[in-house]
């Protein structure tokens, strides 16, 4: 990056976080009217939020559960994953969640694909949670969202993609006291987790943690549940099942890889989606595959197998 872009990005910098402090606690936006992504790292979230906005009425809010983007949510003493039962009646947590899916409260973290301009020119909000899985029932209870999608993808290949992603070097090969200090929900699982000896079995292992309440707790269809394979090869199909349009937008940039997406991944165009669904089974060797759908097995998960498509048609 040469000097004159070092100081123009400095220069951006300073912009927006003068308009966050100027307008934070200005917007209020109507949860009826919003639209709810709750996926995981690496399993497509991002892709799809970006193609929903290509609605230029809309203005995403990127990752509020995330500690870092989002500080706020440390004085609660939320953990990376934090579960919240349903019948939850906190409400501390409720006022900041409030504050969060509103658009009331604002920090450089969430806005990273957002703009004041863009906020203030939205009619309503995209809210993308990689992190949002284990309170899924809880939220949707508190809150009449317009839709709140639920996007799974085959877990071998969230877990080949995280291990190719360096944000997931330093990820221990089993569980540590505190990931497994009791919550009301991960103890459960004890006898699945504790043994776990390789990072692959442990990414499994979260992502199993991650998806099994959406996949088993939606007894009020709060949520729709679609899959990364359905929506990339069968978008008409899908996207008619959330109730969305497929609009002429959304289709010229369908097959455009993601802002988050590795250099070396399959470029993604309708010829080529078989090549990138199928792309795990290149970087993962056969006993890393066999780990991670016997921990799938384990949690009673059926949705994935040694397939690269789904067990089910959505």
């Amino acid at each position: 990056m040469s000097f004159l872009d070092k100081v123009k990005n400095k220069i951006q910098f300073i912009n927006k976080n003068r308009l966050i402090k100027k307008y934070n606690g200005t917007f209020f936006y109507d949860t009826q009217n919003t639209i709810v992504i709750s996926g995981m790292p690496r399993g497509g979230s991002t892709w799809f939020a970006e193609l929903l906005n290509t609605d230029k009425k809309s203005a995403i809010i990127w990752e509020p559960l995330h500690l870092d983007f989002y500080p706020p949510i440390k004085k609660l003493n939320f953990k990376w994953r934090q579960y919240i039962p349903e019948n939850n009646t906190d409400e501390k947590i409720l006022e900041e969640f409030k504050k969060i899916v509103t658009g009331h409260s604002l920090t450089r973290g969430i806005l990273q694909r957002t703009t004041i301009q863009q906020l203030q020119n939205a009619d309503y909000l995209i809210i993308k949670f990689c992190r949002a899985n284990r309170l899924l029932p809880w939220l949707t209870k508190q809150f009449a969202f317009k839709k709140t999608i639920h996007l799974l993808r085959h877990p071998c290949a969230v877990v080949a993609s995280q291990m190719r992603f360096g944000a997931w070097n330093d990820v221990d090969a089993y569980f540590t006291e505190e990931e497994l200090k009791p919550d009301g929900f991960i103890e459960n699982y004890y006898s699945i987790l504790k043994p776990i000896h390789t990072k692959e079995e442990k990414l499994a292992a979260i992502w199993c943690l991650d998806n099994i309440i959406p996949l088993t707790q939606n007894h009020h269809a709060r949520w729709v549940s679609i899959t990364y394979e359905n929506l990339l090869l069968y978008p008409e199909k899908i996207f008619e099942r959330i109730e969305l349009p497929f609009t002429e937008a959304i289709q010229q940039k369908f097959y455009k890889p993601s802002t988050t997406t590795k250099n070396g991944s399959p470029v993604s165009t309708k010829e080529s989606a078989v090549k990138q669904l199928a792309y795990w089974k290149q970087t993962l060797t056969e006993p890393q595959i066999n780990a991670i759908l016997n921990v799938v097995q384990q949690f009673g998960i059926t949705l994935y197998n040694a397939e690269i498509y789904p067990t089910v048609e959505f």
